[in-house]
């Protein structure tokens, strides 16, 4: 019996180990032009990545670094104005991709789409000769707090849900109107969303910023205000490590 014990244990234990080892793979598919000019390069993978996107200038070009992936081919692909190469090397267990670029582009934050067999993982550029350095929107996730049947504080006829919602999409329409931002609501209309789901769905639309807006409630009419809470790796006073 006690044999029995250790091979068993010794099975699960190689059962995990040949997991960790398992490799995302990523090869690349095609460039396309879209109708309004754009270009989207789309990249195949086996499953969703952690990637992160930045632009760098002189020389331009967008670079994506992806954990835990090796490429399934090599990578070295000339391409349509303004792309001018497209490679790939692998550093370590990560694989990074650089877009070369002739002169400076908008861009998309990269994102993926899940199918059955495969992942694709998409970047969208655009030439802009306006510019002068590679730009791209900044995502922020608006978040209004509680809704449906989650009503928030509750004062005199005014529900916090309904205040945070009136708030947020203000925020929206003020974002949509200055350049540079794409905001995304997170809760668009009076439903309920749990906090998980607010947080994965800020992750899905890969966004930069998380604004999440509540209007707390007090006893006295007199007070006025507002707090604002921003994460930080190290507190800002004692008084903010002790409510952290």
């Amino acid at each position: 019996m006690k044999i029995f014990s250790r091979k068993l244990l010794l099975g699960i234990f190689c059962f995990f180990a040949v997991n960790s080892e398992a490799s995302n793979k990523i090869s690349f598919a095609e460039i396309v032009e879209l109708s309004s000019g754009n270009l989207k390069i789309v990249f195949h993978l086996d499953q969703v990545a952690l990637i992160n996107s930045y632009a760098l200038d002189d020389p331009s070009r967008i670079v994506i670094d992806l954990k835990n992936t090796s490429l399934d081919s090599a990578i070295n692909a000339q391409a349509l104005t303004p792309i001018k190469l497209v490679r790939a090397s692998e550093v370590g267990k990560n694989v990074r991709l650089v877009i070369d670029l002739k002169g400076s582009v908008y861009w998309k934050k990269p994102w993926q789409i899940k199918h059955k067999d495969r992942v694709d993982l998409i970047l969208e550029i655009r030439r802009d000769r306006t510019i002068s350095k590679n730009l791209r929107d900044i995502i922020v996730a608006i978040d209004a707090g509680h809704g449906g049947r989650d009503p928030g504080a509750i004062g005199k006829n005014l529900l916090e849900k309904d205040v945070t919602l009136l708030i947020a999409k203000e925020l929206e329409r003020t974002l949509k109107d200055t350049r540079g931002y794409k905001p995304v609501m997170i809760r668009p209309d009076d439903r309920f969303v749990d906090l998980n789901t607010r947080y994965q769905n800020a992750r899905k639309l890969g966004a930069d910023l998380f604004i999440s807006i509540h209007a707390d409630g007090f006893k006295l009419s007199s007070v006025k205000g507002a707090s604002v809470y921003v994460w930080s790796e190290e507190a800002s006073s004692i008084t903010a490590e002790n409510l952290s």
